[in-house]
């Protein structure tokens, strides 16, 4: 059983000590992982038109968002979880750390997180419940990546269920204690998730991962 409070006051902590450079640090990854969908909602099929180009731009707009998002966002993704997993732990980091993974492991982060997309959308399609099972089971995938897991595709999949194997309602809960501060994130228009919600969740799912990777099974 992983103790919420405890890696959440840590995570305020560790926010405090390092405010600036994790407020920075985490919008920016949240923008590049983004990236091109941020505009994906301003293209529009107009009926009214008598041309039809609208709707060819929405669909490339949707395949282009997929591909950066496989390519280029999941990537800056396992760099934003390097850097809150130093930031926990009370180690060093550094704005570079977000692009740590365009190198020689980048087809091994992109076959990963690709498989991890995959596997998620196949959840939702079936139902709601499975969606959320799935992401749950796979969302130590960007961490173990992070955290120079050497596997390869299936093999860090599987790692990731087994490593959430007893732990997925208590992730689920722990997800959920976040609610408030996504709503005060709402109301502000972002503001309160930009300057401190959104690096303070980051920083804690962070935590979460390092403290559940303290109760798995020593590998022999």
């Amino acid at each position: 059983m992983i103790n919420r409070l405890e890696i959440k006051e840590r995570s305020k902590v560790m926010l405090s000590q390092n405010y600036w450079k994790l407020v920075g640090i985490v919008l920016l990854g949240m923008i590049l992982m983004a990236g091109i969908s941020l505009f994906n909602s301003k293209v529009t099929i107009d009926h009214n038109s008598p041309m039809g180009y609208k709707i060819e731009l929405s669909k490339f707009m949707s395949i282009l968002t997929i591909a950066y998002t496989i390519f280029v966002g999941n990537v800056i993704g396992v760099g934003l979880c390097k850097v809150c997993l130093a930031a926990y732990r009370g180690e060093s980091f550094e704005l570079g750390d977000l692009f740590a993974f365009f190198n020689a492991d980048y087809l091994r982060v992109v076959g990963a997180m690709a498989l991890v997309t995959l596997f998620t959308a196949i959840g939702y399609l079936l139902l709601v419940v499975p969606g959320i099972i799935a992401a749950i089971g796979l969302s130590r995938v960007a961490y173990l990546l992070a955290d120079g897991d050497p596997r390869y595709g299936m093999e860090i999949i599987s790692k990731s269920w087994e490593i959430m194997k007893g732990h997925k309602n208590e992730f689920f809960v722990f997800i959920l204690s976040f609610i408030g501060w996504a709503l005060l994130s709402a109301i502000t228009a972002g503001i309160v998730g930009v300057f401190y919600a959104n690096p303070y969740a980051y920083v804690s799912f962070a935590g979460y991962h390092d403290e559940l990777m303290k109760l798995a099974p020593v590998e022999g």
